[in-house]
């Protein structure tokens, strides 16, 4: 599935929802602030550690729209313990969980290219995730420099992840299956 069609059902689903948005002029050190859910990785209450991405919107103007959208980035352990990062969606071609992953298409992160998988984990939900160890590692460093945001991006699509509080939230995700 391409990130396209995930971020579209996303957007359509998102006028559905109350969402909170904001409008402001880009200054230096004004803090882009959306919702909790996005401006820092949490633990959920269903026991998820993640953060709401923000679709950016930027003009020549100088007017920034940014609108959270429903994709996460996730925290989620290999079944041999490895801690890696996903992305969690609506997708409502998925009615179930699937013992198996297709391929997505390789998605830009701050600039470089990640192979991708896609696979439902519940009903209209999936989970998208570097398909090499190579893109995991490169996903998780990302993440693990809390100076700056993650960026996504696929093609004129751009999706901002928050790296704030990562670092703290890997760790208590250990803590929550027994370590390592």
């Amino acid at each position: 599935m391409k990130i396209k069609k995930i971020l579209a059902n996303s957007l359509s689903l998102f006028s559905l929802t109350a969402c909170q948005t904001i409008q402001h002029q880009t200054e230096p050190n004004t803090p882009q602030l959306i919702a909790d859910e996005s401006t820092k990785w949490y633990l959920s209450e269903t026991g998820k550690f993640l953060v709401q991405g923000i679709l950016g919107f930027s003009y020549d103007s100088g007017f920034v729209y940014e609108q959270s959208v429903d994709i996460w980035a996730e925290i989620y352990f290999t079944k041999n313990k490895q801690q890696r990062i996903g992305f969690e969606t609506v997708d409502e071609d998925c009615f179930a969980y699937q013992n198996h992953s297709d391929d997505a298409l390789s998605i830009y992160f701050n600039g470089i290219k990640v192979q991708m998988k896609h696979q439902c984990i519940d009903k209209n939900i999936a989970l998208t995730f570097p398909k090499t160890d190579e893109g995991a590692q490169y996903l998780m460093a990302q993440f693990k420099d809390e100076s700056k945001d993650v960026l996504l991006k696929e093609k004129d699509i751009t999706v901002y992840f928050s790296t704030k509080n990562f670092n703290f939230m890997s760790k208590q995700a250990y803590e929550s299956i027994g370590g390592i």
